[in-house]
């Protein structure tokens, strides 16, 4: 038969009670689907976002009758491994579905294996990314509404930052005071 398989690359959501994901990337046979949530209680996905590498080459729609979305899909093959970040702790799980029987050998499992560390590590990557750029976001926030005069300034006494509200108290704006010699500012002629 033609195979027509479907790949889904999904990162896991905390919540309670149960087990969400978020699918990043999922090509269903011949187009790729808008980024979504799922639940994974009651199928295979859930196994794999409890750390277990699974494999059924068939019965898939039979084993998980309360999955919502293995139903929907019409999933019969699964083969799903966990994503892990440098701490083992699973964020995400890489799936193969078919809609037919199918067994993956080992040099496909293995490649299966290879890709779903390299996105477990890319998972973990943006993760951080993202934690730091809500760092700054915050830190950025405090820095500008702070009500004290915050000035940075280089040995040359030019100023390479203020806060918005040391800037207005100033009785200036921001861009005003950049590259500005800090003795005009707080002395002026």
């Amino acid at each position: 038969h033609s195979t027509q398989f479907s790949v889904l690359l999904s990162e896991r959501i905390e919540t309670e009670p149960g087990k969400k994901a978020r699918a990043l990337a999922f090509w269903n046979l011949d187009h790729f689907e808008p980024p979504s949530e799922y639940d994974c209680l009651d199928g295979p996905c859930e196994q794999v976002l409890d750390g277990h590498p699974v494999e059924f080459p068939s019965g898939v729609k039979q084993r998980f009758e309360r999955s919502e979305t293995i139903q929907a899909l019409g999933v019969e093959a699964y083969c799903g491994i966990p994503l892990v970040n440098s701490r083992k702790e699973v964020v995400g799980n890489l799936a193969i579905m078919d809609m037919q029987p199918f067994h993956l050998s080992s040099q496909g499992r293995y490649l299966l294996e290879i890709f779903a560390a390299r996105a477990g590590t890319e998972l973990e990557r943006k993760r951080v990314q993202e934690d730091l750029q809500k760092s700054q976001d915050q830190y950025r926030a405090l820095y500008d509404q702070t009500p004290l005069i915050y000035l940075t300034v280089d040995v040359q006494g030019k100023v390479l930052s203020v806060n918005r509200y040391g800037a207005q108290l100033l009785g200036y704006d921001v861009p005003e005071l950049l590259g500005a010699s800090v003795l005009s500012v707080v002395h002026p002629p």
